[in-house]
């Protein structure tokens, strides 16, 4: 009974996993792990994207601000009763 189970199992199996090449003819298939690995997640490296500036910061992020708006004040006031260090930049 088990054997015949296990028999179904592995032929379900085996129909379910389609045979993928991930190379082109003549290079050894590499695994899906590997070349992710190898060469970054799906996108690629994107690069210098962040270049940070601590007036533009400041006018967006900082109390002033926060201050000058209603959700500004009301995630000054969120952070205060978590007990954060810090409110704004």
């Amino acid at each position: 009974m088990f054997a015949i189970l296990k028999s179904s199992f592995a032929a379900v199996k085996a129909a379910s996993t389609p045979s993928v090449r991930l190379s082109a003819p003549g290079i050894p298939a590499l695994s899906g792990i590997f070349m992710q690995q190898r060469f970054g997640s799906r996108g690629g490296n994107r690069g210098n994207t962040y270049q940070p500036n601590t007036l533009k910061r400041k006018r967006r992020l900082g109390f002033l601000a926060r201050m000058k708006s209603r959700t500004g004040r009301q995630i000054v006031k969120r952070r205060f009763e978590k007990g954060r260090w810090f409110l704004t930049h």
